[in-house]
């Protein structure tokens, strides 16, 4: 007789901010204000999520960098852990969101300038806090294409290839 192990199934809500409000959007087009972010934790704190996403949508479109207030109010008002994205350009960076109490941190328009960044990044503080973010797009002739939604110069870049690379 075989026992079937089950996988837990997990909750990790994604929030998506911008000037300290939480949006809603459509291929980060046309943002709808959700409510604020402290609101927004307090609810998901309630609920008894596994682990919670903030990702800060404008930091890179705006070359703007980490929003240390927000991760202030995360370690101040999450009771889960937490994994933040956003404005993330260098490894001083990833070491200001890890004191501040970040469980992960998520890398995308860093990695499309300098694909060896995740490497760095992992060698220094370990995979298991590091999370490399990439958009995609399906074309019409069922290729998928990496997009950057801070609209970095990334066209014909074909999602497989990279991710090889990255390796």
């Amino acid at each position: 007789m075989t026992a079937e192990i089950g996988l837990k199934k997990r909750v990790i809500p994604v929030i998506l901010f911008s000037d300290y409000q939480v949006v809603k959007s459509r291929e980060f087009k046309d943002f709808r204000t959700f409510g604020s972010l402290e609101q927004t934790i307090n609810v998901f704190n309630h609920r008894n999520v596994d682990e919670i996403i903030v990702v800060d949508i404008d930091a890179s479109k705006k070359n703007l960098g980490i929003n240390l207030e927000v991760l202030e109010i995360l370690s101040r008002n999450s009771v889960m852990p937490f994994s933040y994205g956003g404005g993330i350009k260098n490894i001083e960076d990833i070491e200001k969101c890890l004191r501040l109490g970040c469980d992960k941190v998520i890398i995308n328009s860093q990695i499309l300038k300098n694909s060896n960044f995740i490497k760095q990044a992992s060698a220094t503080f370990g995979s298991q806090c590091i999370v490399a973010s990439i958009d995609y797009n399906i074309l019409k002739n069922n290729k998928w294409e990496i997009y950057s939604h801070a609209k970095l110069p990334t066209s014909k870049i074909e999602i497989i290839k990279y991710l090889i690379k990255l390796k």
